[in-house]
């Protein structure tokens, strides 16, 4: 049995930053395993699958206030994150509907910062990546068939797909994605 190395970031101290919103301080930290893991769970809950297949998904455009809800925290009197055992207070978590009454342009970049310092990267590029694929019309798409494909990927392949998402598909593209063969397994 081989030996595997266990490496671990540098600083295990939570990473947290503090913001301003119309006067108030605010405090957004990475997510907790808690917190990623309802988050993940709630995005699954949105699919539709029928036999085996996913159909599409409800409340898709949940998931970037629901994780910035799960992390976000109004300023103590003093200031600092709300703690409680040296933890952040989840009791102290702003209201799903005072993030959601946030502009897009603050929801976005606090999202964005969540989940590259929690590394939920690749949960939601997978989700984006299948979201992406049902709302081009190439529905439906059988789940397992679908990651099976992209971890047959290579990094290269990956880029590649996810780039080709992120643009408006032409028909031609459409059509040379509908030709990929599908993976066996």
């Amino acid at each position: 049995m081989s030996e595997v190395e266990l490496v671990l970031p540098a600083s295990l101290e939570m990473q947290t930053r503090s913001f301003e919103y119309n006067g108030t301080k605010y405090w957004v930290t990475e997510a907790t395993e808690a917190a990623a893991v309802e988050w993940r769970d709630k995005n699954l809950q949105g699919m539709k699958v029928d036999d085996g297949k996913v159909m599409g998904f409800d409340r898709i455009s949940m998931s970037e206030p629901t994780l910035v809800q799960m992390c976000t925290y109004e300023a103590d009197e003093e200031g600092q994150l709300p703690r409680k055992d040296g933890r952040p207070d989840v009791s102290k978590r702003v209201p799903f509907n005072v993030v959601s009454s946030w502009p897009s342009r603050l929801v976005k970049p606090l999202f964005t910062w969540i989940k590259d310092v929690s590394d939920l990267g690749e949960m939601t590029s997978e989700l984006e990546l299948l979201y992406k694929a049902l709302e081009t019309g190439l529905s439906p798409v059988k789940l397992k068939e679908f990651r099976d494909f992209i971890a047959s990927l290579d990094d290269e392949e990956y880029k590649k797909l996810k780039l080709w998402f992120r643009t408006p598909p032409s028909v031609k593209a459409k059509n040379e994605l509908r030709a990929l063969p599908a993976s066996s397994g």
